[in-house]
């Protein structure tokens, strides 16, 4: 992947190596657990891609996006972390309708928003109760349409953190019902 950030004609060539060097720098100290030095590097690779062609900006900065948003919930940051992922899914979702929706109409953009949803239902302490209802309808609505069992198994890690973590009620023996279907069954 980094290596086709480089590949560019020469008038816009400087600024997608300058993105994949930040993103490379950020990136790097993210894998060795240097989040605070990692958080510069891809803020400014994100900054940079407003520079970019805006045929190739999505492609970037949700890349980048999801990246940062970790990388801000790692260093404690979680509001922070999950303004980021707000702008990330309002992204994703705008893009979606107006170059997927009705071009694509296979595209499985659910499978990008469950992971979106999922890391905003980890972070159940910082969402406002109207947010957390909300993502967790959207994870239902999802949850009813999956077919693969990995999806499903992700949808269920995703019920057992909203049951188990929930500040209103918590839910335990829904939350181990949610675990018993990620288990394998017994032969």
């Amino acid at each position: 992947r980094q290596r086709q950030m480089c590949i560019r004609d020469s008038s816009t060539d400087n600024v997608y190596r300058k993105i994949a060097s930040a993103y490379t720098m950020g990136f790097s100290f993210y894998i060795h657990g240097q989040f605070d030095k990692a958080l510069p590097h891809l803020e400014n690779a994100l900054q940079l891609t407003k520079t970019i062609p805006e045929k190739d900006r999505y492609d970037y900065q949700r890349y980048i996006t999801l990246n940062l948003c970790f990388t801000y919930a790692q260093t404690g940051k979680e509001k922070e972390s999950i303004k980021i992922m707000e702008n990330l899914i309002n992204l994703v979702e705008q893009k979606y309708k107006t170059d997927y929706e009705k071009q694509r109409p296979f595209y499985k953009i659910e499978l990008y928003l469950l992971q979106y949803y999922s890391f905003m239902i980890s972070n159940l302490p910082y969402l406002t109760v109207e947010q957390a209802q909300d993502y967790w309808n959207r994870i239902q609505i999802i949850g009813k349409t999956l077919t693969n069992d990995l999806d499903r198994y992700n949808y269920y890690l995703c019920a057992n953190n909203y049951y188990s973590n929930n500040r209103i009620k918590k839910d335990y023996p829904r939350a181990i019902d949610c675990l018993l279907y990620t288990s394998p069954s017994p032969r």
